[in-house]
């Protein structure tokens, strides 16, 4: 699947948590956890043992602090913070990594001008979502390269 298909359906899989409602894209688990399907892709679940998860404190505080400002000035015109801290986000994403998170925003946000922010800045806005749904802050910052993102998986906390 292309750079602009992954995109376009990450943007339906966005509009469908802000909006609480999109037909067209749903993410679902599978009970068996052999699979999950989002926006009709599936999507194999983390290995045992293998990938970090947003539970193992992937973020920094601080890195959170600069990510609530970059939310000020560049999310919240269409976005609220109890979009980011009821979960549904992390529903959504569940099964997939951070990395395709991180795409996503990246290549559909801020909508008047996707790509605006630096890759270090995007990576602390999630930091900021992340804290929103009290996830567990670490030493070590959310990376912004795309190797270190894929290696953290997103999961439901427990």
């Amino acid at each position: 699947m292309g750079r602009l298909s992954k995109s376009v359906m990450a943007l339906a899989i966005m509009l469908s948590s802000a909006l609480g409602a999109c037909a067209g894209a749903t993410a679902s688990s599978g009970q068996d956890g052999a699979t999950a399907q989002a926006g009709g892709m599936v999507v194999e679940p983390p290995e045992e043992g293998g990938a970090m998860t947003i539970l193992d404190g992937v973020y920094t505080a601080d890195q959170a602090d600069r990510g609530e400002d970059l939310a000020q000035a560049n999310c919240m015109a269409c976005h609220s913070v109890g979009e980011w801290s009821n979960g549904r986000y992390i529903n959504l994403w569940s099964g997939r990594s951070v990395g395709d998170l991180f795409e996503n925003l990246e290549g559909t946000m801020p909508y008047d001008e996707p790509g605006r922010l630096t890759r270090a800045e995007y990576a602390a806005v999630i930091a900021y979502m992340f804290s929103l749904s009290d996830l567990p802050s670490g030493d070590t910052p959310l990376p912004s390269d795309a190797d270190g993102l894929a290696q953290i998986q997103v999961v439901r906390g427990g």
